[in-house]
């Protein structure tokens, strides 16, 4: 069969699109067809663009017309900005105009016969794009191989269903292919060619959230290079690229994306040269050319090159460059895990999703892309690029100490990831992006539209783009936007950069970029009808600028003032007498309050409340002049071209201003409802009642100039763009309203106000920047279902939560949202989305948009109970997230607002849970006395429950500190007290019965670990050989100095029954109720019970057994002790416990059930498996920080392998901690 010819008819979106489009190609030449692409010609055709596509038409049989939104609108001929002037770009685009004129005169020919025309779809909402001559014709969507093995039919002329012989069974399925970019879905090789990339691989890639990146890549060469060996390295398991906003850590990985996309994922495309081979300008990134075909067939299995089987990237920046409450990574998890065939991703504690997530990662070859992960790192003190989410922690980690190869972790930051340094040089490469250099500037600046120097043309080389890329140090999205600026604004002339201050800028953190963006919001906001610099008259326009700047801060200090002389003034004795000092004061502050009055009125009169309420700050130092008819003050008359291009200017800065309100991408029903009537004043005043080809077009001039890009249905900027926008609305609408309530607070203040201040009572509007957020929270809380049951679904009202907050609607937010929507009620049955979504991350985040300053200070519009409720509801998410350290802050915050409140059954909790957590921190002092505060607090509330609560916190914390008899006492009391008001209950159950138990058991477990040497043919016990004192009597003389006799071990055997008695009638209580965390910590007791008796016995049967590294190699001496089902009661119990741990997500607690097991598997022989678990309890330990828990850690480490080489030093640790915490429970071991 005759191979037939195809041609790609397709517009140059960007680089992602285009390789997109030349895999296509790629893809269809594999199976058979032979495709013309321009991509394909080297340089430009001799007889030109016009009559290379005309006769590339002429030839093919059939057209691919691949549509998105800006082939539409070439293809209608909206080419041109709205002047009717071309773009800095003069002829991008041109070739899809004259594509589409010769496709619209060729059907208008052949009417309904014109068939060879075929639709083609990458994205199901690219359909409205389809132009109109083709509507009516059958479209191809290629976004699954259903879909690619459907065009494959019809451009063979097989579609639909051939019919078997009546009566018998229809022949087997038609042929279907891999498909381009596709789903989970997999597919049947295709019988086609056997030999292709469609036959031998099917790859599993997610649909790309990276945002879209256009024009090319300048300079970043090396980076490439970089990237790809770090992909081809084994032992390369994460690499982090590191910058601040702005200098092209995104656009970097975007650009790497396409490329392997384009060679189909494969690690290095076979015969060709390596992709940082000499040949290539270092100014200018760009595809190797033997990228540009597709892969030779291999002949043996070996020679097919390598591919990503996964592929999945997901970006952190749409969460904003500033702060905006606290980011979390549950969505990602989730989606990921989904992605990667977690059958439940919601299932375990976070900690154990993102590990679970990284060993699903790590099963085939897998290409991972984390973008600006910076809003969920610790951005300043000693934890400075510490990651806060745990799953994205434990994701990161897993996936750097994991062992195995084909995959590769790309991580963006603003920040280093300090918790991945112990891996740096090893699995982890972490490489700071640097700046441009100059050429690569200057040809980034030339390729944006600085083009000229005055009238000269110039090139991209020209030593002044050099000097202008040196001058913003090289920072590319400051050059780009630069570019772009001068080609739009002062026809590509370089030497107009003077328009934009660059003086005093931080060029680290994007402040070069908002100059340019400022310079952008002048040109703008400009009016071609006044003289001048286009805004006022140039002096008058400077001067009333100061002014106004001027009057709305003075007359904010003097209201302050006024306000505190009225408070002073009319201070009154009991006699009814005014101080001998109002003679004067009280006049005083009325001529205060006159003058503020008279501010007031001047700064509103200025600044105003209605559409132009920005416009005080509109003249800048260095704006662009035009001069006016001499001598002349008076407007000039502009032309119809002119007015409609000022018009959209006006359209696209409002765009602009839109997207301040956001901290994600806007979609475009959120910017619909902000757009409808009636208008917010002094925001969307020019965007009401828009017709959609106005929207698009001003839509369409924004991403000319690179400043918007639409995705998915929505709009967005780069984060800088998006925070420089959001920080002007505040700034600009907060000024004159903080002077008007100033105002209004200091008229109403004064008990006899003139009469040119009595008209002040009225409500005067909220700024835009309020109305905004409140017509965005409307909409979310309206639009989305009563109480969705997914993430996913949630995902709305954590968004409504934030505009709301911003809107002032701290309560409605809180009361009808969070609390009634989310959570489902804070009862026993409420907290779904914590409880059975796993969301603790996200609600974090939520609760951190009710502070003020996190997390010591919620929102003062909450009501006094609503804000300590946060409080507590802070301190036990950051606890739970392992935060805990931040966890302490609300803590006392809350504590200190109960006791000022006289609430003691909230103070006695809070003092409690303060002790709790002090003691997991190591503050031992702070433990004992919050401890007894909770016992006091708790005695004046009168509630039993309470004191019994507090008692067990101090004595847990007493026990800690080594006064084991005043905690035994406490303990007690405590179970006396409960058993009086529970009689069905004489033992403490649940953690305060598990925190007893540990007491009850100190001795037995001090003196079987003395006995694990008998057991492992160790050396003699810790202290023996290191001159550490040994162990001494401390209980009526129960033990020896060394190894407990005969009868001491009775004794405690006696503990240990009872102990086991004791956890047996909890774990009743506990099973019917199905408490995870009592489960566990009942399983937890009865194993080391029962190992602790066993450890207790008569000395090992078989002594000395032993193999390399202290423990006997067979691991039969501890077994032979035991029965079978004993032993597997034990691990049982010892496993049970630790899942459980984990599954409940008490991480205070998991550490110490590690620490058991590790004995437990050491004695019995699998020294590999306690090490694992000695190195987790670790890990967790040193993470929390938990102290005193690393103490038993290290101390259990010396006993099991005390040949371990760093014994000295881990003894040394153990006991500079114990000296430092005081934790006495453990000086004497």
């Amino acid at each position: 069969m005759t191979n037939k010819t195809l041609f790609i008819s397709y517009s140059h979106d960007n680089d992602a699109h285009r390789e997109r489009v030349l895999g296509l190609s790629q893809r269809l030449r594999s199976d058979g067809f032979f495709t013309q692409l321009d991509r394909y010609v080297p340089g430009t055709p001799e007889e030109g663009w016009p009559r290379w596509m005309l006769n590339r038409l002429d030839e093919a049989a059939f057209v691919l017309v691949i549509c998105t939104e800006t082939y539409y609108r070439r293809f209608r001929g909206h080419g041109q900005t709205q002047d009717g002037h071309p773009r800095h770009e003069r002829t991008r685009g041109k070739g899809t105009d004259w594509e589409g004129a010769i496709i619209t005169q060729d059907l208008y020919d052949h009417g309904s016969r014109a068939t060879r025309f075929v639709p083609v779809l990458f994205d199901a909402s690219h359909a409205r794009f389809i132009p109109e001559p083709l509507r009516p014709r059958s479209r191809y969507l290629l976004d699954s191989d259903t879909g690619y093995g459907k065009l494959l039919d019809f451009l063979d002329g097989v579609a639909g269903v051939e019919p078997g012989p009546v009566a018998e069974r229809p022949p087997g399925k038609r042929r279907r292919t891999s498909p381009l970019v596709l789903d989970n879905t997999q597919s049947p090789p295709s019988p086609r060619s056997p030999q292709s990339p469609s036959s031998t691989f099917d790859p599993h890639i997610a649909s790309t959230r990276l945002p879209s990146s256009t024009g090319e890549l300048f300079g970043r060469q090396k980076e490439l290079a970089r990237l790809d060996r770090a992909l081809r390295d084994p032992a390369i398991h994460v690499i982090q690229l590191i910058a601040w906003g702005g200098v092209g850590k995104t656009a970097l990985v975007v650009h790497w994306m396409a490329r392997l996309a384009a060679r189909d994922w494969c690690w290095q495309a076979p015969d060709g040269p390596p992709d940082d081979s000499p040949g290539h300008p270092p100014d200018h990134s760009r595809t190797p050319r033997t990228n540009n075909h597709p892969s030779p067939s291999p002949t043996k299995q070996n020679d097919v090159p390598r591919r990503a089987r996964r592929y999945f990237d997901w970006s952190f920046y749409s969460q904003g460059a500033r702060d905006r409450g606290s980011p979390s990574a549950d969505a990602f998890i989730a989606a990921a895990l989904e992605f990667f065939g977690d059958p439940d991703p919601q299932r375990g504690s976070p900690h154990d999703r993102g590990a679970r997530l990284a060993e699903l990662v790590a099963r085939e070859p897998a290409i991972l892309i984390l973008d600006g992960v910076e809003p969920l790192q610790y951005g300043s003190g000693p934890l400075q690029g510490r990651i806060e989410d745990p799953a994205l922690l434990a994701l990161v980690e897993s996936l750097a100490q994991r062992p195995g190869a084909g995959r590769l972790c790309v991580i963006t930051s603003r920040r280093r990831l300090t918790d991945l340094a112990a891996f740096e040089k090893h699995t982890v490469i972490a490489h700071g992006l640097e700046h441009l250099h100059p050429r690569a500037g200057a040809a980034l600046l030339h390729h944006a539209g600085a083009t000229r120097r005055g009238a000269a043309t110039i090139h991209p080389d020209d030593g002044e783009l050099k000097h202008a890329s040196r001058e913003v140090r090289g920072h590319a999205l400051t050059l780009h936007l630069l570019g772009s600026y001068l080609g739009r604004a002062h026809g590509g002339d370089i030497s107009r950069r003077d328009r934009v201050p660059f003086q005093d800028a931080n060029s680290d953190q994007g402040g070069h970029a908002f100059r340019v963006i400022a310079a952008y919001e002048n040109w703008l906001q400009e009016d071609p009808s006044l003289p001048g610099n286009g805004y006022l008259l140039p002096e008058k326009g400077l001067f009333l600028a100061i002014l106004g700047q001027l009057l709305l801060r003075t007359g904010i200090l003097f209201l302050k003032t006024s306000l505190l002389f009225n408070k002073a003034s009319l201070v009154v004795l009991e006699d009814g007498e005014r101080i001998g000092k109002e003679r004067w004061f009280l006049p005083m502050a009325k001529r205060i309050r006159d003058i503020a009055i008279a501010l007031r009125t001047a700064g509103s009169w200025i600044g105003g409340l209605d559409a132009r309420l920005h416009g005080i700050e509109r003249p800048r130092q260095g704006a662009p002049r035009r001069p006016g008819p001499a001598g002349s003050g008076e407007p000039r008359p502009i032309t119809p071209e002119q007015r409609r291009d000022m018009t959209n200017r006006q359209r696209m800065l409002a765009i602009l201003r839109l997207l301040g309100l956001f901290d994600r991408p806007a979609h475009k029903d959120l910017l619909a409802t902000l757009c409808r009537e009636p208008p917010i004043r002094g925001l969307t005043d020019p965007l009401v009642g828009l017709a959609e080809e106005d929207w698009n077009g001003a839509v369409h001039s924004l991403q000319d100039l690179d400043l918007v890009s639409q995705q998915g249905g929505a709009l967005d900027a780069h984060p800088l763009v998006r925070a420089y926008f959001a920080e002007r609305l505040q700034r600009q609408t907060n000024d004159i309203a903080n002077l008007l309530r100033l105002a209004d607070a200091q008229v109403k203040a004064d008990p006899a106000p003139p009469k040119a201040a009595k008209k002040v009572d009225r409500e005067y509007p909220p700024s835009p920047w309020v109305s905004g957020h409140r017509r965005l929270y409307e909409h979310l809380t309206t639009t989305t279902p009563e109480r969705p049951d997914t993430l996913v679904g949630l995902a709305p009202l954590y968004q409504a939560i934030v505009h709301g907050c911003h809107a002032g609607l701290h309560r409605e937010a809180l009361h009808d949202v969070y609390m009634d929507r989310i959570l489902r009620g804070t009862g026993p049955d409420g907290f779904y989305s914590r409880t059975e979504l796993g969301a603790m991350g996200a609600d974090l985040g939520a609760g951190a948009c009710f502070f003020e300053h996190p997390w010591r200070q919620p929102a003062a519009r909450l009501a006094a109970r609503d804000r300590a409720w946060l409080l507590g509801e802070a301190a036990f998410y950051l606890r739970a997230l392992g935060r805990l350290q931040e966890a302490m802050e609300p803590l006392q915050a809350a504590l200190r607002m109960t006791v000022e409140q006289e609430d003691w059954v909230n103070a006695a909790t809070g003092a409690g849970n303060i002790g709790q957590l002090a003691v997991i921190l190591g503050d031992l002092e702070q433990a004992v006395a919050d401890g007894e505060r909770s016992v006091q607090f708790a005695e004046r509330s009168e509630d039993w429950l309470l004191i019994r609560d507090g008692k067990v916190t101090h004595a847990d914390a007493l026990h800690q500190a080594g006064k084991t008899e005043e905690a035994r006492r406490l303990f007690m009391d405590a179970e006396r007290l409960q058993a009086e008001q529970q009689p069905q209950y004489s033992w403490l159950y649940s953690v305060r019965g598990f925190l007893y138990c540990e007491l009850l058991l100190a001795e037995a477990e001090r003196a079987a670990w003395q006995c694990v040497g008998e057991w492992t043919g160790a050396a003699s016990p810790v202290g023996a050989e290191t001159g550490t004192p040994p162990l001494e009597d401390t209980q009526q003389g129960r033990l020896s100095p060394r190894s407990p006799t005969g009868q001491q071990r009775d004794a405690l055997t006696v503990d240990c029954h009872q102990v086991t008695e004791r956890a047996a009638q909890a774990m009743e209580f506990a099973l019917p109720r199905n408490r995870t965390l009592d489960i566990a910590l009942n399983r937890l007791t009865l194993g080391r019970a029962a190992l602790y008796r066993v450890l207790l016995a008569a000395v090992a049967p078989v002594a000395g057994h032993g193999g390399a590294g202290g423990a006997p190699a067979e691991g039969t001496a501890f077994q032979a002790a035991l029965s079978p089902r004993e032993y597997a009661d034990i691990e049982s119990h010892l496993d049970t416990a630790v899942d459980g741990l984990r599954a409940a997500g008490r991480m205070e607690f998991l550490p110490g059930g590690l620490v058991t097991r590790a004995a437990f598997r050491a004695v019995s022989g699998d020294n590999t498996g306690a090490r694992v678990d000695l190195a987790e309890a670790l890990d967790i330990a040193e993470r929390g920080p938990m102290p005193l828990l690393k103490v038993d850690i290290l101390l259990a480490r010396v006993r099991l392998f005390p040949s371990d080489p760093e014994r000295a030093a881990l003894e040394a640790e153990a006991r500079r901690l114990v000296k430092r915490h005081g934790y006495d429970r453990r000086a004497k071991e």
